[in-house]
C-alpha cells in the first residue's frame, strides 16, 4: 500500500528544529537542509517542504541564525522552558500540516535523510518512521566511552516495527497525531524521555512505527560530552526516564506499587552487577567490563529513583541548577545523621541544631531515598558502621546493599564532596565485608574534620579542626542536684572497653583508705553478661549505686552535679563526649593520661582535668584526684567550644571540601 495525502494535493511536511542557545550548531543544520529537500523531487508524488524553528530561549537568541540562512525558515519563540514544551509548539505550528519530521539543533542530515523517511512512510502504512542517529566525535574519544555503548545505535532493517522511539530522527504522521490524541507530556518537565511516553502512547492507541534505516543524521557528539562522569549521568537519566515512564503508563495503584518494588529490586539487582563488572574490569584491566559495569551501576541507581519518584532534569538550564558555584551563598550538605530522637547522642543534637541554624548552609537530615538519589555539594559522615547493622540479618543486609550503593554513588560522583569527622581512630570489630566497605569510605573520603588538635593524619590530607562543642546551654535546663561530699561518678554507654572492671577495683581499695567515698555508675551496659559481670563486682563494696540502663538527661545532670569528681577510666579515649558533658556540668574529670587529655587539660585548666599513668587507675591516684576536686570551686574555660562558632567552622569546611573534589575533578 502506497500512502499519501487523501486529497491527491502536495504532501505538506514541515522539518521541525527546537533549539535552545545552540547556534553555530543550529547554522550547519540549516546549511545541509537546501540539498535534502531538493532531493524529495525524485519520490514520484508532490512535496511541500517548510522549516520550522521553535527557539525555545525567551531572548529569541537564534532569530539572526534563521532569518540568515540560506532558504526559507519559519522561526517562533516558545518561551516556556524546557523540550517539551518546543516539542508541543512544534505540533501546534504544524495543525494544517501533513507530516512533522523532528531533527534536533546539534544534528546534520546525511543524504536522502527526508526523502527517505517520507518513501517508508509510504511504503509500510506507517504513523511514525524513526532513522538512524549516528554520533560522530569533534575530539579524540576515550576508548572507555566506545566501549560502555553510551553512543552506540544499532542498526534495523528498515521495515522493522518499533514500541518505540526516540525524536532526534523522526518522522510523524500528523493526522494519525490528530486522530489518537497524543501530545508531548507537559508533566515531564525538564526531565526528558517525553519521546518514549509520546511514541508509546502512539502505538498504545493503535499507531504504527517503523524504522527506516537509509535515513541517516550526525549527532555532533561536543568534548564536553566526551567525559566518563557524562556518560553515567546519561546511563543514570536514561534509566530514571524509562522508568518513570513506564510507572506513568501503568494503571490502578497497587500494579504501580507492584512496579515501584520491581524497579527497586531491579536497580539494586543492576548496581551490584554492575560493581562486579566494573571490579572484574579493574582487576583484569578490561575496560570493556570495567566501562559497562559503571554504566550499569548507575542505569541501577536511576531505576530506584524513579521508583522513589526522583526525577532527574537533564534538560535543566544553568539558571535552574541549585548546586553550590564557587559565588554562591549556600551550600547544600546532607548528614550522616537523622533526625535526633530523645536517646539520641547530645553531640549530634547540638550538631543537628548549630547546622540548621548556620547561615549560608541548608542542613539536610539524612534519608535514604535523598542520599541515593538527591541533589546535595557535600556528604558528612559521622559514624558509617551504624549505616551497616539492622535488627535482623535481612535488615542488615538491606542496609549493607544500600550503604555500598552510596558510597559507590559518591565515589563515581564528580561533584559530591565526601566530608568525614574522625570520632574513632581506630575500626570497629565487624565482619570482613563490612570492614572492606568502612575502608572503602575512608579511602575516597575528600576531606577530614578533626574535633580535637592531637588527631593524627597523613601529611596533606585536607582538614579542618573543629572542636567538639560544650554541653553548657544542652544541660542548663535541667535543675542541678546538691554536690554529695565523697561521691565519685561514672556515665556514659558501658563497653568492654571503657575499663570499668579497673576503676571497680580501685574504688574496693580506695573506700577502705577513705571511707567517705561513695560512687553511683549510670547508663547501659553493651550486654546483659557485662552488667551481671559489673553487679558481681560490686555486691560486696560499700556505697556503691548501679543504674544501668539508659540516662535521660535529667538522671545524667543529677548523677553528674551530685559527684565531686567524674572517672572515666577508659583503656583508650580519644574523642569522648562524656568528658565534656561533664565539665560542661562543672565537674572535674578524671581520665588516662594521653595527648588529647592532656591538650585539653591545657586548654580547660589543669585543675579540671587529673590524669592516671598507665593502663589502669590505682586507689592512690583516685583518693588524691577526689581531695583535689572536692576543694575545686569555679567553672572550666570552654570558650573554645562554642556551637555558634562550630555551625560557621563547619560550613566553612564543607565549603573548603567542595573546592578540594573540584580541583580534583577538573
Amino acid at each position: 500500500m502506497t500512502r499519501g495525502p487523501g486529497t491527491g494535493d502536495a504532501i505538506a511536511v514541515t522539518i521541525g528544529v527546537p533549539t535552545y542557545r545552540r547556534p553555530e550548531l543550529l547554522a550547519a543544520l540549516l546549511r545541509a537542509l537546501p540539498d535534502r529537500i531538493a532531493e524529495c523531487t525524485h519520490l514520484g508524488v508532490d512535496v511541500d517542504v517548510e522549516v520550522l524553528v521553535v527557539d525555545n530561549d525567551a531572548a529569541g537568541s537564534a532569530r539572526e541564525v534563521a532569518a540568515s540562512a540560506a532558504l526559507p525558515v519559519r522561526y517562533v519563540v516558545e518561551p516556556t522552558p524546557g523540550i517539551v514544551a518546543a516539542r508541543n509548539r512544534l505540533l501546534d505550528e504544524c495543525a494544517d500540516r501533513d507530516l512533522l519530521a523532528f531533527i534536533d539543533d546539534d544534528e546534520v542530515p546525511r543524504p536522502g535523510w527526508l526523502a527517505e523517511l517520507i518513501a517508508t512512510w509510504r511504503a509500510f502504512d506507517a504513523d511514525a518512521v524513526m532513522g538512524r542517529v549516528i554520533s560522530v566525535f569533534d575530539d579524540d574519544v576515550d576508548p572507555w566511552l566506545l566501549a560502555s555503548g553510551t553512543f552506540r545505535r544499532p542498526p534495523r532493517p528498515t521495515g522493522t516495527v518499533l514500541p518505540v522511539a526516540a525524536a532526534g530522527n523522526l518522522l510523524l504522521d500528523l493526522r494519525a497525531v490528530r486522530r489518537f490524541g497524543v501530545r508531548f507530556d507537559p508533566s515531564l518537565g525538564l526531565g526528558g524521555g517525553e519521546d518514549t511516553l509520546f511514541t508509546r502512547e502512539l502505538v498504545d492507541r493503535g499507531g504504527r512505527i517503523v524504522w527506516c534505516n537509509e535515513s541517516e543524521t550526525e549527532d555532533l557528539v561536543v568534548a564536553a560530552r566526551l567525559t566518563r562522569a557524562w556518560a553515567a549521568q546519561r546511563a543514570f537519566s536514561s534509566a530514571n526516564a524509562g522508568t518513570r515512564i513506564a510507572v506513568k503508563l501503568t494503571h490502578g495503584r497497587m500494579r504501580r506499587g507492584v512496579l515501584r518494588v520491581r524497579a527497586v529490586l531491579g536497580g539494586i539487582a543492576r548496581i551490584v552487577v554492575g560493581a562486579a563488572r566494573r571490579a572484574l574490569g579493574a582487576v583484569t584491566s578490561n575496560i570493556t567490563h570495567h566501562a559497562r559495569g559503571t554504566r550499569l551501576i548507575h542505569r541501577g541507581r536511576g531505576t530506584i529513583a524513579a521508583a522513589f519518584g526522583r526525577r532527574y532534569d537533564e534538560y535543566r538550564r544553568p539558571s535552574e541548577d541549585n548546586t553550590m558555584t564557587e559565588s554562591a551563598s549556600s551550600i547544600r550538605v546532607m548528614q550522616s545523621l537523622g533526625a535526633p530522637r530523645p536517646t539520641t547522642n547530645p553531640y549530634n543534637k547540638m550538631l543537628d541544631e548549630a547546622l540548621g541554624t548556620t547561615e549560608g548552609l541548608e542542613h539536610l537530615r539524612f534519608s535514604w531515598k535523598t542520599a541515593l538519589f538527591g541533589r546535595y555539594d557535600a556528604f558528612h559522615w559521622h559514624w558509617p558502621e551504624a549505616k551497616l547493622h539492622g535488627s535482623t540479618w535481612w535488615k542488615s543486609a538491606g542496609k549493607f546493599a544500600l550503604t555500598t550503593a552510596l558510597a559507590f554513588r559518591h565515589r563515581l560522583s564528580r561533584r559530591i564532596a565526601v566530608v568525614r569527622t574522625v570520632h574513632n581512630l581506630e575500626l570497629p570489630d565487624d565482619n570482613a565485608p563490612r570492614l572492606w566497605l568502612l575502608r572503602f569510605i575512608d579511602r575516597h573520603t575528600d576531606y577530614r574534620i578533626v574535633i580535637n588538635e592531637t588527631t593524627p593524619l597523613p601529611a596533606g590530607t585536607p582538614h579542618s579542626l573543629i572542636l567538639h562543642g560544650h554541653y553548657r546551654d544542652w544541660y542548663a535546663v535541667y535543675p542541678s542536684a546538691e554536690r554529695v561530699h565523697g561521691r565519685l561518678g561514672s556515665f556514659g554507654g558501658i563497653r568492654r572497653y571503657k575499663g570499668l572492671d579497673g576503676f571497680i577495683d580501685a574504688y574496693g581499695e580506695a573506700v577502705a583508705i577513705e571511707p567517705a567515698l561513695s560512687l553511683r555508675i549510670g547508663g547501659r551496659p553493651s550486654t546483659p553478661e557485662l552488667a551481671d559481670d559489673l553487679r558481681a563486682r560490686t555486691a560486696a563494696l560499700p556505697g556503691v549505686d548501679l543504674h544501668l540502663d539508659f540516662l535521660s538527661d535529667a538522671e545524667l545532670v543529677e548523677l553528674a552535679t551530685s559527684s565531686e569528681l567524674i572517672v572515666l577510666a577508659y583503656r583508650f579515649m580519644h574523642n569522648s563526649g562524656s568528658v565534656l558533658a561533664a565539665l560542661s556540668m562543672g565537674r572535674p574529670v578524671l581520665v588516662p593520661r594521653n595527648q588529647a587529655n592532656e591538650a585539653l587539660a591545657r586548654e580547660v585548666g589543669t585543675e579540671w582535668v587529673h590524669m592516671y599513668d598507665g593502663d589502669d587507675l590505682d586507689a592512690e591516684t583516685l583518693v588524691s584526684s577526689w581531695r583535689a576536686a572536692s576543694a575545686l570551686a569555679g567553672t572550666p574555660d570552654l570558650s573554645r567550644r562554642e556551637w555558634a562558632d562550630a555551625g560557621r567552622a563547619h560550613r566553612d569546611a564543607f565549603r573548603a571540601a567542595v573546592r578540594v573534589k573540584r580541583r580534583g575533578r577538573d
